[in-house]
């Protein structure tokens, strides 16, 4: 079992002040709590306007972040953020080729009910992860993100 709890909170994707609302709610019904996981960019995102208005001390706690933009790399930069995890999507997309082009090339098509798991590393973008990133940007490279 886990050495901490953890306490799930419903955020919407689509609902941005709702979002705010439900982080707000979430850290009051934990007062002590000393980490949260923001699981996609919305939430991210509101979680940094509320940083931004006041709302919310990210000295006070260590917050990780789900995806990858460029206000989160600047919120990561400054420790608004520990780290975040990115996907890759050149990679999934990659992947789901590999996997379906065997599949359309069978004549005729054979529909199969096999269950197929593809695992595709994510990146931890840190501080360190990001500047080398901007790095390698400023050289011509590609980014991990947008």
């Amino acid at each position: 079992s886990y050495q901490w709890n953890v306490l799930e909170i419903f955020v919407s994707v689509y609902d941005h002040a709702l979002s705010k609302t439900n982080i707000l709610d979430g850290l009051r019904i934990a007062p002590n709590v000393r980490g949260i996981f923001l699981s996609n960019e919305s939430m991210v995102l509101a979680y940094l306007e509320l940083v931004k208005e006041g709302r919310i001390d990210p000295r006070s706690l260590h917050v990780a972040g789900f995806d990858m933009t460029p206000e989160i790399a600047e919120a990561i930069l400054e420790e608004q953020l520990v780290f975040s995890i990115v996907q890759a999507p050149l990679e999934i997309g990659s992947a789901a080729v590999r996997e379906i082009l065997p599949l359309l090339q069978q004549h005729p098509y054979q529909e199969s009910e096999d269950l197929r798991v593809t695992l595709i590393p994510v990146v931890k973008m840190g501080k360190h992860e990001v500047l080398a990133s901007q790095k390698q940007a400023k050289n011509g490279e590609a980014l991990l993100f947008a």
